[in-house]
């Protein structure tokens, strides 16, 4: 049986860049570098979500061919707290060699898709770099959504690129509240490429 939302929940909504009260993960700076090195070793375009200050979480990755997105497990909200706000991170496709990648990161933008456990999609295209008028590797999409019960997903992509379905373990999160039924049991492996992708991040 679905549990409705709370009223607060109800009028909270789906939010792209712009973000009152915000306070950025400070792994984010780091994982950009990271993530303009991988594209520098010609690995293909993915995607890394950070929730902000405060927030617990724990994440499971699996290697590119396993058909398994990313999993999220996320910690008890504070009291009153009505939306999960983060970051996410996403970088330019090395994967068709540095010649096309330089290019891109002189003129990609970008998708979001985010659905909420009730099912509501939200969808936001053509989001700029942070360097619109320069090259970026790497770019950083600050992003809000209600805190429901259940399972969040969150897709991104390159415009004009496979999307999610050309990279799925690596383009798309499932999102999992404390009290979600369907979280993930990390002592029970999907794929034997299982990884704690939240220690794989920069400190």
């Amino acid at each position: 049986m679905r549990v409705p939302p709370s009223t607060a929940q109800q009028a909270a909504k789906v939010q792209f860049s712009n973000i009152s009260q915000f306070k950025e993960n400070p792994k984010v700076a780091a994982t950009l570098k990271e993530m303009e090195k991988q594209t520098k070793k010609d690995e293909a375009g993915y995607v890394i979500f950070l929730p902000e200050v405060g927030q617990g979480y724990k994440v499971a990755a699996f290697e590119y061919g396993s058909g398994f997105s990313k999993e999220m497990n996320l910690d008890a909200l504070p009291a009153g707290q009505a939306t999960i706000r983060g970051t996410i991170c996403i970088n330019v496709s090395g994967h068709n060699g540095q010649k096309d990648a330089r290019d891109w990161a002189k003129t990609n933008t970008y998708s979001v898709r985010i659905v909420l456990p009730n099912g509501k999609e939200f969808e936001k295209n053509g989001i700029a770099r942070s360097k619109p008028n320069g090259e970026e590797w790497a770019t950083a999409i600050p992003v809000e959504f209600p805190a429901m019960k259940g399972t969040t997903t969150i897709e991104a992509w390159a415009d004009g690129s496979a999307g999610v379905a050309g990279y799925v373990e690596g383009r798309q999160y499932l999102v999992h509240s404390s009290d979600d039924p369907k979280k993930y049991d990390f002592s029970r492996p999907q794929h034997p490429s299982q990884r704690d992708d939240t220690a794989d991040n920069p400190t």
